[in-house]
């Protein structure tokens, strides 16, 4: 996907997805940076996370749900929300589900914190 279609998505709502796909590329997406190998800011093949994905899944809407999972993993106190060197299966559970009606960066991301709680 180009910049461009991404950009055109921007403040649209974000479907809700399976839970089980959101941990799958989150979890994806971690061991490829423990690894060494830099993902974050850069390209990651639409392909490959929807190898992870159900067959039926909108590979995007997961992703964009992932980037609910990875600011709360950056935020102070994260650690509450770990399960050993995973993370408790709610907080997958409400970021595949949580309401994006006006796309993730209008998300109010205390909401979601306080739906974790």
């Amino acid at each position: 996907m180009s910049h461009l279609e991404f950009g055109a998505l921007i403040g649209r709502p974000v479907p809700a997805v399976r839970a089980e796909d959101v941990r799958r590329v989150w979890s994806f997406l971690t061991s490829e940076r423990a690894r060494g190998m830099s993902v974050q800011g850069q390209a990651v093949d639409i392909k490959l996370l929807a190898g992870l994905c159900d067959t039926t899944a909108n590979v995007l809407a997961v992703f964009l749900r992932v980037t609910l999972v990875e600011a709360l993993m950056g935020q102070e106190g994260s650690d509450r929300w770990r399960e050993g060197k995973s993370l408790r299966g709610k907080v997958f559970d409400v970021a595949a589900s949580f309401p994006l009606p006006r796309g993730v960066e209008n998300a109010d991301f205390a909401v979601f914190v306080a739906a974790l709680e």
